[in-house]
């Protein structure tokens, strides 16, 4: 079972996910329909998904997204005339997060951070997001994803950064359970060098987590 806000995995019976807090309790847990079509956060070819959900450049995917995960973003696939979206990685409280092609740069895979709009966005909500853009720009630290570009699009802020496909902490941990000391040091070491950088720039991450 998933959280349908943050997308976490979350254990049947919680009222609540552990990674945002979101209230799950009115989610049948037991939903036989929902097991039977989804995959994670992908709808199976079994389930009925609309043409315009489930086509790159006119080519019918094996799988599309469910609608709620593009809940609130633009119906595009093309970011700036240059970033191709490909699927969702990741999902925040206010953004959601792509793994993308740089059309522009030998198709190179980056990641796209996009404003997830709605109802309940607000002007100081756009502020934050393009500030989060400019302050995460002007840091250069290789324990910090690089920055590439931001900008707006179909009235849509969006952030171009470093792809890294080695998933994150969290998957491994589940995979390797506690780790040796040497190891857990090792890796700590490197995320309190990168947050020590980015303290040197006057910026506080204030959402850290294994994710």
């Amino acid at each position: 079972m998933h959280c349908p806000k943050c997308n976490s995995e979350i254990l049947d019976k919680s009222k609540f996910c552990p990674e945002c807090g979101n209230n799950i309790s009115a989610i049948s847990a037991n939903s036989s329909a929902e097991k039977a079509l989804s995959i994670g956060a992908y709808r199976t070819v079994s389930a009925p998904v609309p043409e315009t959900d489930n086509s790159l450049g006119g080519i019918r995917t094996v799988m599309g997204l469910k609608p709620a995960i593009t809940e609130g973003l633009p119906a595009i696939k093309l970011i700036n005339n240059r970033y191709e979206l490909n699927e969702e990685i990741g999902r925040g409280g206010f953004a959601v997060v792509f793994r993308a092609y740089d059309l522009k740069v030998g198709n190179r895979e980056v990641a796209v951070k996009v404003l997830n709009l709605s109802e309940k966005t607000d002007s100081q909500s756009i502020a934050r997001f393009k500030a989060e853009s400019g302050m995460i720009g002007s840091l250069n630290h290789r324990n910090i994803v690089t920055v590439f570009d931001s900008d707006i699009d179909c009235d849509t802020p969006f952030i171009a950064m470093e792809y890294i496909n080695r998933g994150n902490l969290r998957d491994y941990l589940k995979e390797k359970g506690k780790l040796p000391l040497e190891e857990a040091s090792k890796l700590f070491k490197g995320i309190c060098s990168g947050i020590a950088y980015a303290h040197r720039k006057n910026l506080i991450h204030r959402d850290l987590k294994p994710g």
